[in-house]
């Protein structure tokens, strides 16, 4: 019994410093964050926005490539939970304030994109315009609903 509780002991103090130590991040350890971040969502951009997105624009044909963005894409998606670390929201990252303070809403938005695509991969498998152009309609809403509550608008571009 004496064991189990020890045990038990030295996982709460594990945990407590591994929630401080993410807290306590460095302002550099925060920007590494964030570019892993950025690096992420543009490598979910080109394969979902460009591999895919083209395609139901009549920009690409549809090919493999097409089927393999979808792949990627749905890959990607359950990693974004770990993107969004406390204190990564710096300046440059364009995220409204709130985000990377709450863990469970970054699991629950995670979690309706992933449901959004669940079929992602058979629909873009099947080359039909139609049923890609729907499935790329359904995950880009789910991926809307946390950029337009939780991203800072760009600078336009001249």
């Amino acid at each position: 019994m004496r064991h189990v509780v020890s045990a038990l002991a030295a996982a709460a103090s594990l945990a407590c410093l591994s929630a401080a130590v993410a807290i306590a991040a460095t302002p550099k350890e925060n920007h590494a964050a964030y570019v892993r971040r950025d690096n992420a969502m543009k490598e979910i951009g080109r394969s979902f926005y460009v591999g895919i997105g083209w395609v139901t624009q009549g920009k690409a044909p549809y090919s493999q490539d097409t089927v393999a963005a979808a792949e990627n894409t749905v890959r990607l998606i359950p990693n974004m939970v770990a993107l969004f670390p406390i204190g990564s929201d710096v300046p440059e990252s364009h995220l409204k304030p709130g985000l990377t303070t709450d863990p469970s809403k970054v699991k629950e938005l995670v979690e309706k994109v992933q449901k959004s695509a669940v079929s992602l991969v058979d629909e873009v498998k099947t080359g039909d315009k139609d049923k890609i152009a729907a499935i790329f309609k359904t995950v880009d809403d789910a991926c809307q609903e946390c950029h337009n509550a939780y991203r800072k608008p760009y600078p336009p571009q001249q």
